[in-house]
């Protein structure tokens, strides 16, 4: 059954509708949309790091149950955002 979707005057009233009321019963209401995923182009980089601090990274990444290559790339994904959010 299709239900339609109601018109609040204030988000207050909203708020107080959607809190009482399962958005579900209005999932048919919705119109529907095709979405297209596309996964992040990945680049291959060569990096030499001395033997003693990959040897160091694959024993915490090895610690953490993680491939060694996905913690690094954890971590650089991690510090670029924090570079990025100081400017």
């Amino acid at each position: 059954m299709k239900i339609k979707t109601p018109t609040f005057r204030t988000e207050d009233a909203e708020r107080k509708y959607w809190a009482t009321h399962p958005a579900a019963d209005f999932i048919d209401a919705l119109p529907a949309v095709e979405i297209e995923i596309v996964a992040p182009r990945r680049k291959r980089e060569q990096l030499a790091l001395p033997a003693n601090d990959l040897d160091a990274i694959k024993k915490l990444a090895k610690r953490k149950g993680l491939p060694y290559q996905q913690l690094m790339r954890a971590w650089l994904q991690e510090r670029l955002k924090n570079e990025l959010s100081v400017r």
